[in-house]
């Protein structure tokens, strides 16, 4: 069972660090404890050529040891900003809102935002 985690901790890793669609903004290793708690919203300044576009938002945390630790994630398809029964194509500057969490981080841990334009299969792909 402990080989299947570590897999999988590695395994996200690996794809975070492969994919060149996938932004990956870290902070320098704490040196204090850290907490907080609370909403989280990130403004995602971004543009495309197609008529639509996803965008997902994924805050993590990197322990001492490398391993990487989702956290939250945000997501937004460009056409349903507004009610689903309007839909507008894509506007500048959404905002992307994520559950509320609280945490408490060590010295030595890392945050981390990952930007992504997609997240298949655990959402459907956006064909724009």
């Amino acid at each position: 069972m402990e080989d299947r985690k570590r897999e999988a901790k590695e395994h996200h890793r690996r794809v975070a660090d492969a994919r060149p669609d996938i932004l990956v903004y870290e902070t320098e290793p704490l040196t204090k404890r850290f907490a907080f708690a609370g909403p989280l919203t990130a403004v995602l300044h971004a543009s495309t050529t197609g008529r639509d576009a996803d965008w997902f938002v994924t805050l993590c945390e990197g322990n001492a040891e490398g391993e990487i630790f989702q956290l939250t994630c945000g997501k937004i398809r460009a056409r349903f900003v507004s009610p689903c029964e309007n839909p507008n194509f894509c506007r500048p500057a959404e905002s992307i809102a994520t559950p509320s969490i609280c945490g408490r981080f060590a010295c030595g841990s890392q945050l981390q935002v990952q930007v992504a334009g997609a997240a298949f299969p655990l959402f459907s792909r956006n064909l724009n």
